[in-house]
């Protein structure tokens, strides 16, 4: 429905003033005509489980961003590979005291230790996975992260690229069973 500002609201009896937007309150329920989808990032179309018989990846994703965490948790889900969030570099090292992982998907800016920190303490355990810089910023400001990481990603994440990274682990894991 158009709302015309100066005129009366028909559904709420509300008087919109002229040169104010109306802004409508949602529930604290999330809508789901909001909420993203794959389609939104392109790729839904060509996604496919893994064959059987293929060894799926475990995957660490840290990422202070818990919708893009969640929303790449989902996708490697799809994919068959198991995933798991964790929203701090606390988290995340203490996930890898209980859990080995594959391939760990490290944001470089974490708010409580730099990526480039969770790397390091990563490489140093007994099996450590793939690492993964996964960063908005540019690689001029990442200086510092060589040779901590096997791979960058820039944001937004190149879903083909990453494929190539999980091919790569998953042959890894493969050959050393």
């Amino acid at each position: 429905m158009r709302v015309t500002p100066g005129v009366a609201d028909s559904t709420s009896t509300r008087f919109v003033p002229a040169g104010r937007r109306r802004c409508r309150r949602t529930s604290a329920r999330r809508d789901s005509r909001l909420a993203p989808t794959f389609h939104s990032v392109g790729r839904a179309d060509t996604l496919s489980p893994l064959p059987t018989g293929i060894p799926n990846v475990n995957v660490l994703i840290v990422d202070d961003n818990e919708a893009a965490a969640d929303l790449l948790q989902e996708l490697l889900s799809l994919q068959d590979h198991t995933a798991r969030c964790t929203y701090s570099a606390t988290e995340a090292l203490a996930a890898c005291e209980t859990e080995t992982f594959d391939v760990a998907l490290v944001d470089i800016t974490l708010p409580d230790l730099p990526g480039t920190e969770v790397a390091r303490r990563l490489r140093a355990g007994d099996r450590p996975p793939l690492l993964v810089a996964v960063t908005g910023l540019s690689s001029h400001d990442t200086r510092g992260a060589e040779g901590l990481f096997d791979h960058h990603l820039q944001k937004p994440i190149d879903f083909d690229a990453l494929d190539r990274i999980l091919e790569q682990a998953r042959s890894k894991s493969a050959s050393a069973s």
